[in-house]
């Protein structure tokens, strides 16, 4: 038997750089809605991440798309940002 809880287990500290639960499922057939549900039950204060596949395919993520735009607009944000310091001669 596996550890209770999300598929990723993470220090407190990882979780702050990281905040994410991510649920893992290698299945010919599921639920996306049931495991998306799966993963943020089981941890209320992290964004719940589904990556799935099965056999012989592609793996997959889906999450709410409100927090995949967050994640781009601070990928966006740490690019100009780093863009910014490289400009005024800071490496």
């Amino acid at each position: 038997m596996g550890v209770s809880g999300v598929d990723v287990q993470l220090s407190e500290k990882a979780s702050e750089l990281f905040p994410y639960a991510v649920e893992c499922k290698n299945q010919e057939k599921l639920s996306i809605w049931k495991e998306l549900k799966q993963a943020s039950d089981e941890n209320r204060d992290l964004t719940p991440i589904l990556i799935f596949k099965r056999n012989h395919s592609k793996t997959y993520v889906a999450m709410e798309i409100n927090d995949f735009f967050d994640i781009l607009e601070e990928l966006k944000w740490k690019e100009q940002k780093s863009k910014n310091m490289n400009l005024t001669g800071y490496y």
